[in-house]
């Protein structure tokens, strides 16, 4: 007794099933050059060495992303300027522990504040190269400056 069906070789047109075959490999090959991206990026939640190592301040990094990557900083300080007074103290609260954390440390806690403070800590979440200028460009600024956390010029 045989299970399942036979296929009738005499039945399948060959050129439909080459054409089918080499899409499919097209789109496979196509995929796995486009894998390395995606290697390379690894976890898209990981903080760049550049940011993990700063010894910036929470307002010296505002600053230094409002040059280096002002839609970033735009969407982090509207943000930031619609929520009430008590989340925003509780974020620069927690943001500024996060940086007196060793770097060991910080990544661990970009993670779990990405929970409960998602958009701001795309502050840490930048492009590699993006966090290289803002880690290289944020000691030019002051240490203090509450006026980053406004969107005025």
């Amino acid at each position: 007794m045989t299970i399942g069906h036979r296929l009738d070789w005499r039945l399948v047109n060959t050129s439909d099933l080459l054409r089918r075959s080499a899409t499919v490999l097209g789109a496979l090959s196509i995929v796995g050059l486009a894998l390395p991206g995606v290697a390379a990026a690894d976890d898209p939640n990981a903080v760049p060495p550049a940011l993990l190592n700063t010894q910036c301040s929470l307002d010296q990094l505002m600053a230094a992303t409002k040059v280096v990557d002002p839609i970033a900083y735009g969407a982090i300080v509207e943000k930031y300027n619609s929520e009430p007074k008590w989340i925003q103290g509780g974020v620069v609260y927690h943001m500024n522990l996060l940086l007196q954390k060793p770097p060991q440390e910080r990544q661990a806690e970009v993670d779990q504040l990405g929970n409960v403070f998602p958009v701001y800590m795309q502050l840490f979440l930048t492009q590699d190269a993006a966090a290289n200028d803002v880690a290289a460009t944020c000691p030019s600024f002051p240490a203090e400056d509450p006026s980053v956390w406004n969107l005025a010029p």
